[in-house]
Parts: C-alpha cells; structure tokens; sequence
C-alpha cells in the first residue's frame, strides 16, 4: 500500500467518531496512524492496530505474548508518541507484531 493511501479499518466514512477503528494518513515523516475511540485508552489501543497494519494484517498475526510497556508523558499527544515509539522499539528488539492491546492511562 502506498504511504499516501489512506487507510482505515473500516471504510465506511460514515462510521460515528465514538466507534473504535484506525486510519493510515500521509505524514511529512511517512505515514502517519490515527486511532479513534470512546476513550484515551481505546484510541492509543486503535492507533497501536494501525501502526501494526504498517507491516502487515493484524487479523494475521495471532497472540501468543503478553508483554507490557510502560510509557510517562506531560500529556496525551506525547504519551501517544511515546507508546507508539516503545511499540516500535519492542516489534524491533523482540521481532513480534501485535494485533491486541489493553491499554490503561492513568493520570498523576
């Protein structure tokens, strides 16, 4: 898929902002990724299914490992950008993808 296609997990434009789901946008950087959700957490867990679908189908990819990754920020958009530059580090380092993530944002 070309970087500038964009992409979502469901195609539907008429799909509610509140319901889960991911989109690939053009990026100055490359692509960009998106996660769209009820909350925080279901957002950055959409944005984690999209940057996975970088590389490859995340229906494809069957859990086997749990891992878990902690990341701290001053707010929600670095927090974003760490936990998607620790997904990276971790796909890199163990040589896993991942297709599902709980995620848990506390504040404090």
């Amino acid at each position: 898929m070309p970087a500038h296609a964009p992409h979502r997990s469901d195609p539907s434009p008429d799909r509610p902002p509140s319901v889960p789901g991911w989109r690939h946008f053009e990026h100055r950087a490359d692509i960009g990724v998106e996660g769209v959700g009820a909350s925080p957490a279901e957002a950055f867990s959409q944005a984690a299914l999209a940057l996975t679908a970088i590389v490859c189908d995340p229906a494809a990819v069957q859990p086997r490992t749990a891992l878990d990754i902690a990341c701290e920020a001053p707010d929600l958009e670095l927090l974003l950008a760490d936990w998607l530059n620790a997904l990276i580090y971790r796909m890199a380092t163990t040589r896993m993808l991942f297709s599902q993530f709980e995620v848990h944002i506390t504040s404090g």
